[in-house]
């Protein structure tokens, strides 16, 4: 046989030769559960953020009663005259009558004799009436992301029973009971179910399963009693305050069981609402409530994998990127709990200074300069790495300083290019002319950043450019229909125009 020729084996030989088992994959460390379970909500945080970013305008435009003409029965044209006699009899109602039952009504009068009107006014009304898409769209996310969080926890229970397996053996505990003082569990596996499973490892899956599963069909308060029964941890510790937290899952079930309306148990629970109240959340709100279920559940990942790890580093590692990452988007109120989070580890000098830095970048972007101004001041920065001296500089919007100590940092590798044109510590300078003689280190960063400043600049210089100017603009006071969104609820109504 030639070197490169594959050898085939007949039946036969096929058949006699002895089989080759496939290599088995080690489990993962408790350190790797750790890490990917963290990532992975991480991950499926990420993705309702950006769905919900990308696609809330898209939901809005759905609510669009678009112009009044488009209700017109196929084939109907009206001529300029025909459409000024209608939109002179619609501007007739008086302002503080103007509803949508009061246009449809005068709507109804005035072209109740026309072949088309029955068909054009029940069009307009439906569309007035339908309902509203894109409170569905915001509701549906909200769940969603209260779901990864549930979720969440139930992996982390998960991880804990597998990291302290004899907590398997301890009763639930109650009345102050923790679980380093355990009843003993009533018996939950017959002989036959253990002949079933076949294996104590088996058995000690079911085991957790049925736990994780329990636990699942609780309420919140069932999840904090746990986790700080079996592990001395408090979620209503973890960065968002707890009636926060206890609002957006009470919201999520009177979204599921009521819709939308607020129930007895939400009115008890929050203290926030009456009962029956529209609880339908708007945009603003589940951006809220997505940023601060992810601090509560990458905080909490955080206090139990510390519990069962001296890997600190690892810990760190991931808050730091998950923080950082957030203080690039400039959601400040998101990544300053992280940080402070990561100040609590065992952490190098460097990595001390660099949270430290960080965390006040949070807190300055959430309150202004000045909120800080005190702080940095009185920060000592002689005997610390050069990077510190230009960071204090930027940190006190103390451009002059910061760029004439710029090309040290540069040439000693101590700033890199992404840092320059990424990092909030930099925005300060990349506001200034002179960034511009960086550009070859920034690249394409410099350039779309500099072009949107002098766009916006050259804007800011023009005294007609706030000035919209469209063959459709409405008298004062009266709005056009065609950027409206209506429900049944709301009493102001818009008037449309002629054309």
């Amino acid at each position: 046989m030639k070197p490169d020729e594959t050898a085939v084996d007949s039946p036969a030989d096929a058949a006699s030769a002895p089989s080759k088992d496939p290599v088995e994959k080690s489990p993962p460390t408790l350190d790797q559960r750790f890490r990917f379970a963290g990532t992975d909500f991480t991950d499926s945080f990420d993705a309702l953020r950006e769905t919900h970013t990308e696609l809330s305008g898209a939901a809005a435009n759905l609510d669009k009663l678009g112009s009044i003409w488009e209700n017109l029965p196929p084939g109907v044209e009206l001529t300029r005259d025909e459409k000024q006699r209608l939109i002179t009899e619609l501007r007739s109602i008086p302002p503080e009558d103007f509803s949508a039952r009061t246009l449809l009504d005068k709507l109804w009068e005035v072209t109740a004799d026309d072949a088309w009107g029955p068909a054009f006014t029940t069009t307009t009304m439906t569309k007035f009436f339908r309902p509203l898409r894109e409170p569905i769209f915001h509701g549906a996310l909200l769940i969603s992301a209260v779901a990864s969080l549930e979720a969440h926890l139930g992996l982390l229970a998960e991880n804990y029973y597998r990291a302290a397996p004899v907590a398997l053996h301890a009763a639930d505990s109650g009345n102050g009971r923790r679980a380093d003082q355990p009843k003993e569990a009533p018996k939950e596996f017959s002989l036959k179910d253990l002949q079933t499973l076949g294996s104590i490892d088996q058995a000690i899956e079911a085991a957790i399963e049925a736990r994780v599963s329990k636990l699942s069909y609780g309420s919140l308060s069932d999840w904090r009693k746990f986790f700080d029964d079996r592990m001395n941890i408090d979620m209503a510790e973890q960065g968002t305050p707890w009636q926060e937290v206890l609002e957006v899952f009470e919201r999520r079930h009177c979204l599921v069981h009521s819709e939308g309306r607020a129930s007895e148990r939400y009115v008890k629970a929050t203290k926030a609402s009456e009962p029956k109240a529209d609880l339908r959340p708007d945009r603003e709100y589940v951006s809220s409530a997505i940023d601060a279920l992810q601090v509560v559940g990458t905080l909490l990942q955080a206090a139990v994998w510390r519990k069962f790890t001296k890997n600190h580093a690892e810990i760190y590692d991931q808050l730091e990127m998950i923080a950082f990452g957030a203080l690039n988007d400039e959601r400040w109120a998101f990544a300053l709990p992280l940080y402070e989070r990561c100040r609590e580890l065992p952490l190098t000098n460097e990595e001390v200074l660099m949270t430290t830095v960080n965390i006040w970048l949070a807190r300055k972007g959430m309150s202004g300069v000045d909120s800080i101004r005190d702080e940095v001041e009185q920060w000592d920065v002689s005997g610390v790495d050069e990077l510190y001296v230009f960071a204090k500089a930027c940190i006190l919007d103390d451009v002059d300083s910061a760029f004439a100590q710029l090309p040290t940092l540069v040439e000693r590798k101590k700033l890199s290019g992404a840092a320059l044109a990424t990092w909030p510590l930099t925005a300060p300078l990349r506001a200034d002319p002179r960034i511009r003689e960086y550009g070859e280190l920034v690249r394409g960063y410099l350039s779309t950043e500099i072009e949107e400043s002098e766009l916006a600049a050259e804007a800011a210089s023009d005294p007609t450019s706030d000035v919209e100017v469209t063959a459709e603009a409405p008298p004062e006071g009266i709005a056009d229909t065609s950027s409206a969104a209506v429900s049944p609820e709301e009493k102001g109504m818009n008037a449309p125009d002629s054309e």
